[in-house]
């Protein structure tokens, strides 16, 4: 197996085209190759998320009060868990796809949710409006799993049905944080 050397001046450009051409990034995206590049690609995506979680963070603009080191400790967090949670969230989509009789492999389930973790450092951003900003990631997010769906799905039938099972799969946590974030909210603002 040949290593392919990664240039770390390609990812601000994958990045772009997946934000600004999503269809025409899930066309042509390359189904095999290793896990490498897309683990690459997650690690700076994740390391900006954290670097932006902890400036919100520091800023007071979070809604999670968070003294300075603890914002800090974000930015090895954040990359920590968002590899695992990538390789979690391909295993899921993988078998979601087998469900619905698809012949993609793993690598091609991991590709998809690696270059999707670009949504993250937006997700971190619109997470400073209350409320609007859980709705707008759902919206966003749902946006571009339909779009990877139907991309990187061969048959019909996926197409067709596929996206629907993982889009609501994946906006159920988003209620439960919205519902979760609301009763907070009633429990630490003082009755009228």
């Amino acid at each position: 197996m040949e290593v392919r050397e990664i240039d770390f001046a390609e990812i601000p450009q994958k990045t772009l085209k997946i934000l600004t051409k999503p269809v025409n990034f899930f066309k042509t995206m390359p189904k095999a190759g290793g896990f490498l590049e897309p683990v690459i690609f997650v690690l700076v995506v994740s390391i900006v998320t954290g670097i932006l979680h902890c400036l919100i963070n520091i800023a007071g603009l979070s809604y999670i009060d968070r003294g300075i080191l603890e914002s800090l400790g974000l930015i090895i967090f954040v990359p920590v868990a968002m590899i695992i949670a990538s390789f979690i969230g391909a295993a899921i989509m993988f078998v979601i796809w087998k469900l619905l009789g698809s012949q993609e492999n793993y690598e091609t389930s991991y590709r998809c949710v690696a270059y999707l973790t670009v949504l993250a450092p937006i997700a971190a951003i619109l997470g400073i409006i209350p409320y609007g900003g859980t709705v707008l990631n759902a919206l966003i997010g749902l946006f571009f799993i339909v779009t990877r769906q139907a991309f990187t799905c061969i048959t019909y039938r996926q197409r067709k049905h596929g996206w629907f099972s993982e889009s609501f799969l994946r906006c159920l946590p988003l209620c439960k944080s919205e519902r979760n974030t609301r009763s907070a909210t009633s429990r630490l603002l003082p009755k009228k």
